[in-house]
């Protein structure tokens, strides 16, 4: 019988995966790992409502600053991730509704990752939603382990990619 993962767990866990590809293509397609950037950290975001037994109806807003609205009364965030956050929605809303003067560069994906991964951070230090998180980076870091034993380094190395999150 298979088990059936909370909602939570599932969203941490696509976290994870969201900032492992946001870091695998980060040279070569920033506009790319900008959107996996914000998008683990929406699903971060998401997740930490839900170890508040929200009921999910942010399951579809993609409005950073408005699940932030939302965390902001339960969680004391440093004010570095409040900023990271609201950096990271005017690409959220840019990518989304394609309203972006210009493709990021490089460099504007290695930052937007860097913040990416500061959040993820320290979201998972937080009491509210730590074990759920951990569950997840388990389960994650298992999943790593068996693609490197099937597909050996055959062009991935992406255990020590998985280090860097």
């Amino acid at each position: 019988m298979k088990e059936v993962l909370d909602r939570k767990i599932v969203l941490f866990y696509r976290a994870f995966e969201d900032i492992e590809s946001a870091s695998v293509i980060v040279a070569s397609s920033p506009n790319g790992s900008v959107y996996h950037s914000c998008q683990a950290v929406e699903k971060v975001m998401k997740g930490y409502l839900r170890c508040l037994d929200d009921d999910g109806t942010d399951e579809y807003d993609h409005n950073l600053d408005g699940l932030l609205a939302k965390i902001k009364k339960n969680c004391g965030l440093s004010e570095d991730t409040v900023y990271n956050i609201r950096y990271l929605n005017e690409y959220t809303q840019a990518l989304r509704y394609k309203s972006m003067k210009s493709d990021p560069t490089v460099e504007d994906a290695a930052l937007a990752l860097k913040r990416a991964r500061e959040i993820v951070l320290e979201f998972s230090e937080n009491k509210v939603c730590a074990w759920d998180m951990q569950v997840a980076r388990d389960i994650h870091e298992k999943y790593l382990k068996w693609v490197a034993s099937e597909y050996g380094d055959k062009d991935l190395d992406i255990l020590s990619l998985n280090k860097e999150t």
